[in-house]
């Protein structure tokens, strides 16, 4: 699933099953949410969450311009914080 963020910040966030991916023009980050998060071939291991949880079929949606409310297939509801630091 592809979820854009709104301004100031702007990009896309990309929802995986097994990770959550951050693009823009100025830069991308990735977090692992389980044990399946696989980095790309070549690339710099995924930081890893501390919470476990599967996103396939997840739903999201912005409750301010940096938290967006995620529900997942269970029915849990987590709140994605962004932190911007003006880059």
């Amino acid at each position: 699933m592809l979820l854009a963020v709104p301004a100031p910040i702007g990009g896309v966030l990309v929802f995986c099953a097994n990770s959550i991916h951050y693009h823009s023009q100025s830069g991308s980050c990735a977090l692992g949410l389980n044990e399946f998060a696989v980095a790309p071939e070549g690339g710099a291991e995924y930081p890893k969450s501390k919470l476990t949880v599967e996103l396939d079929t997840a739903h999201a949606t912005w409750v301010s311009h940096d938290v967006a409310l995620v529900s997942t297939k269970t029915g849990n509801l987590l709140f994605l914080s962004l932190v911007y630091d003006g880059r």
